[in-house]
């Protein structure tokens, strides 16, 4: 068995759903090759990532505030000012609830995550290349690796009006970022399949990151690194590590994110809960 061979059974050898025979033979390949065993590796890397997400849980208040009005239904479908009346509070206070419930169904989700691990193909083309060098860069030297896709791709330093009219939508990040986050700059870039919309932000603790709006989902972006394939809150979502930080892409609405240089999964969890309610339906 060769690398190329093994590398595209890397996945399913970390999940252990190789039949026994194919296993024994990846095994032996990743004792005797160094290379190999790094993805391995990486793999494992990425899975304790992902089960190490914080899954919140419902303040016990808002339970409490549930099961009062479950008590309230019951005595209002009782009451004796009719049956009609009754039927009317009862629908009201219940669509409360439903929204209520929503919420906690929101809090509690937005760090759970189902993974499934796989290694990218190697996926060939300029904008591979150069995004290669972005990721390679950014996360030592931001403003070197901007200036690579500045250069590159027409980047145009903007403000967000400026940004909306030039790519025809609404950026994400106009609706502001999580509280922790602030926006640095924006830019608009002019890639082989559309506007592109890049921000820059950073955190609380000086880390910097970038978030790229985009039309087309383009998972060469991602290089041909071990990712993994994860869902949050039914969003599914494609993670790599880039350095000392994380690569994501998912798909919202009808746009593609990419953040590039957050900290940990949990920081794709807070950015997808974040732009999933700031711009639903959007």
């Amino acid at each position: 068995m060769n690398c190329h061979e093994a590398q595209r059974l890397l996945s399913a050898y970390h999940d252990d759903e190789l039949p026994a025979e194919v296993r024994t033979s990846v095994a032996e390949h990743v004792r005797g090759c160094p290379c190999c065993g790094d993805e391995l590796a990486v793999f494992g890397e990425l899975s304790a990532m992902a089960r190490g997400l914080d899954d919140p849980q419902p303040p016990e208040a808002i339970w409490a505030g549930i099961e009062a009005a479950l008590d309230a239904d019951r005595q209002e479908t009782a009451s004796p000012a009719g049956p009609a009346a009754a039927r009317a509070r009862v629908t009201k206070r219940r669509l409360g609830l439903l929204a209520t419930a929503a919420v906690v169904l929101v809090a509690a989700g937005v760090a759970w995550f189902a993974t499934r691990l796989w290694h990218a193909p190697s996926r060939p083309g300029e904008v591979a290349v150069d995004f290669g060098e972005f990721l390679e860069h950014f996360p030592e030297d931001p403003e070197r690796a901007q200036q690579v896709l500045m250069t590159k791709y027409d980047g145009r330093a903007v403000d967000l009006s400026q940004a909306a009219r030039r790519a025809g939508y609404r950026p994400a990040v106009a609706a502001g970022l999580p509280k922790r986050y602030t926006l640095d700059g924006v830019y608009v870039l002019k890639m082989p399949c559309c506007t592109c919309v890049q921000a820059i932000c950073r955190r609380d603790d000086g880390r910097v990151f970038a978030i790229f709006e985009h039309d087309e989902e383009h998972p060469a972006w991602l290089g041909a690194g071990p990712c993994v394939d994860t869902e949050c809150q039914g969003c599914p979502c494609c993670v790599m590590r880039a350095g000392r930080g994380v690569v994501a892409s998912w798909k919202a609405d009808k746009r593609h994110l990419t953040v590039v240089g957050a900290r940990d999964l949990q920081d794709v969890a807070d950015l997808i809960g974040h732009f999933r309610t700031t711009r639903p339906g959007a």
